[in-house]
């Protein structure tokens, strides 16, 4: 899978695009956790108490709990495929810095692996 956070949009597909996801979601707080409601169509109901949130900004990681849920919507809803059983490649900002780019990989490891 390549993800690609570049555009304000998760992208997902070999030669375009198979899916095509906006990077804000609904956070709800609820008794047994947080939900997160993800794409276009989980977004279009109105739901008391839930905030529109976004993993990214500026193109880099900011909330990791979040992109963990956006990363297992696209595995599960969107292609339908168990995350242990495909590799993922994923874009990174131009401007980010090494420290940055440590701190991303870090985090990337703990939520892929």
């Amino acid at each position: 899978a390549v993800v690609s956070t570049q555009s304000g949009h998760y992208g997902r597909g070999e030669d375009a695009p198979k899916a095509n996801i906006p990077t804000h979601m609904l956070s709800l707080d609820d008794p047994s956790g947080k939900k997160y409601f993800i794409g276009v169509n989980s977004m279009c109901f109105p739901r008391e108490k839930a905030e529109v949130v976004m993993p990214l900004k500026d193109g880099m990681i900011e909330n990791w709990d979040q992109m963990e849920a956006m990363l297992d919507h696209v595995y599960t809803k969107c292609l339908n495929v168990e995350s242990s059983e495909h590799p993922v490649m994923m874009s990174e900002v131009a401007v980010s810095t090494t420290c940055e780019r440590k701190i991303s990989m870090a985090n990337m490891n703990k939520v892929v692996f």
